[in-house]
């Protein structure tokens, strides 16, 4: 056990306590003798003298033996206790020895047992937020799908004659959709491997900044419907240079490219600056759309979370802004965001020259 000045002072209460049992253990035994020296004359009464006294030696040591025992029998049972589950407060007659022999002991178990019961809730959460994820990717799983097979049907179909350009309009919808399949499942396995961080590991090469996010935007640009979307890129050189992942950075511009796209629906500029530093890379990605709201800006990097304005037939998937916080990490990275209602949405990252 490593000594501290807590420790100390717990060691130097059991001991002091001891020793002062000790003396009144001794004198309650020495006091007959004590008496019959103290008057002489008294020695007539030395057996009943005695007799007090082994009784009282007894009846001390049954109260030395409550006040050392109970309360070890108290701290055994909330261990029990807490093994089992039952996260509770201590109650009023245990808070009794709180100021006493055990001060520390009750104290220390009293935030063990709100610590766990913080731990439980927040695992239940997850667990909550897991099934409904579950249900809502099902879905979105589902409806991709729906729109491929219906569309490809109707091509297919000889009862129906189509023109050239409703043609077109099929195959972009197929396309738009198979796109959002490739993401979804680009997120699902880049997710399973999030379950285990020593899985998820970055292959290295040196990549221009610069001409890899004009590469992820012009990307961006040809995706179906795309027209009231309007990028802006701003760089302070013209190449800008670092060691990362080319495939999973890649994955978190989408990721927060997509993010800005689905949850706005009408028209929106997505403007990306980039600028060089002493430690590292500084990039921002800001667009002026609806905002996001307070409690989902503390969940916003939570795996699970679609956030409570989620449309039921939005393609977010709840796992995109995990995955790009993983993957900045992963880097040594950081991502932070900041938002306004009905403003503004800005996403800051740090990528680091030497992680």
């Amino acid at each position: 056990m490593e000594f501290n000045f807590q420790n100390g002072k717990i060691i130097l209460r059991f001991t002091m306590s001891f020793i002062i049992h000790q003396v009144l253990l001794m004198l309650v035994v020495a006091f007959p003798g004590i008496f019959v020296l103290w008057k002489p004359s008294a020695v007539i009464h030395s057996q009943a003298l005695g007799v007090s006294s082994l009784i009282l030696y007894f009846a001390y040591c049954l109260f030395y033996g409550f006040y050392v025992a109970k309360p070890m029998a108290d701290i055994i049972v909330i261990i029990q206790k807490l093994a089992k589950g039952e996260y509770l407060l201590l109650s009023d007659n245990k808070k009794l020895f709180s100021n006493k022999l055990y001060r520390e002991v009750f104290d220390n178990l009293n935030q063990l047992s709100h610590q766990l019961q913080e731990t439980e809730l927040r695992r239940k959460e997850f667990e909550e937020m897991r099934r409904n994820w579950a249900s809502g990717i099902t879905h979105d799983l589902k409806t991709p799908l729906s729109y491929i097979k219906g569309y490809t049907d109707m091509l297919l179909a000889n009862e129906y004659s189509w023109s050239q350009e409703e043609q077109q309009d099929f195959l972009i919808i197929i396309k738009d959709k198979t796109s959002h399949l490739e993401n979804l499942i680009n997120d699902l396995g880049i997710a399973f491997l999030m379950e285990d961080i020593h899985k998820l590991s970055a292959n290295l090469q040196t990549i221009d900044m610069v001409e890899f996010i004009q590469q992820i935007i012009a990307e961006m640009k040809r995706m179906p419907h795309q027209e009231k979307i309007s990028f802006e890129f701003n760089f302070s050189e013209n190449n800008i240079f670092f060691n990362g992942d080319k495939n999973l950075l890649k994955r978190v511009f989408i990721n927060l490219y997509s993010n800005s796209i689905i949850h706005n629906k009408e028209e929106i500029h997505i403007k990306t600056s980039i600028k060089s530093e002493i430690e590292g890379l500084t990039i921002c990605i800001l667009d002026n759309g609806k905002g996001i709201a307070e409690n989902d800006l503390k969940h916003l990097f939570d795996r699970y979370y679609r956030g409570t304005a989620t449309e039921s037939n939005s393609n977010a998937t709840g796992l995109g802004l995990a995955i790009a916080k993983q993957i900045m990490e992963l880097h040594g990275g950081t991502i932070d965001v900041t938002s306004k209602i009905d403003k503004y949405t800005k996403f800051s990252l740090f990528l680091p020259y030497n992680k």
